[in-house]
């Protein structure tokens, strides 16, 4: 249909002119057409050229975030890393300190549990002295003679006494 109507309108236009009028029309109808046609083919190349441009530069750019990416990781792994490292030198460092104060501490203990033995050496042969001294006045007390004597001759509760005295001399040793 518009192939018709367009027919018309070139049929009503050429009325009363001369044909090579209407063909030097044509040619420049047709050259029109053509160009018309070469500038869309053109604004479509075109586009498609940009689009292409344009996912060019997205894949170049998603190129260079990953690596800018890669970059960014690996700085920060060697801050973290070094963070760490500095971390535990502090960490290292208040272990030492703690050591050695326990160290210390132990040492003042270690000289406290000597002086405490020394003095319960010395109070212990002081005493080992006294008891020695008590039983010297005790066998001084209690002649020799009376041991010696006929012990067949003592009763039975004399016997009895006897030992309740060895057996307390017994408790008082230990």
């Amino acid at each position: 249909m518009e192939k018709k109507n367009n027919q018309t309108q070139i049929e009503r236009k050429n009325r009363g002119r001369t044909p090579g009028q209407v063909q030097r029309d044509l040619l420049t109808f047709h050259v029109q057409q053509c160009i018309q046609k070469n500038k869309e083919r053109m604004d479509e190349v075109l586009q498609e050229l940009m689009m292409l441009h344009y996912q060019q530069k997205i894949k170049t750019s998603k190129k260079l975030m990953t690596r800018v990416f890669a970059e960014l990781m690996t700085f920060h792994a060697q801050q973290r890393t070094t963070q760490i490292k500095e971390k535990m030198r502090e960490v290292c460092a208040e272990l030492m300190t703690i050591h050695a104060q326990r160290e210390t501490q132990t040492q003042k203990i270690m000289k406290r549990m000597q002086l405490v033995f020394a003095e319960l050496l010395q109070t212990n042969s002081e005493r080992k002295k006294l008891k020695l001294l008590d039983e010297e006045a005790y066998e001084e007390f209690v002649p020799r003679k009376l041991f010696l004597f006929n012990i067949i001759s003592f009763k039975q509760t004399d016997d009895d006494h006897l030992l309740q005295v060895k057996s307390y001399k017994l408790h008082d040793v230990k």
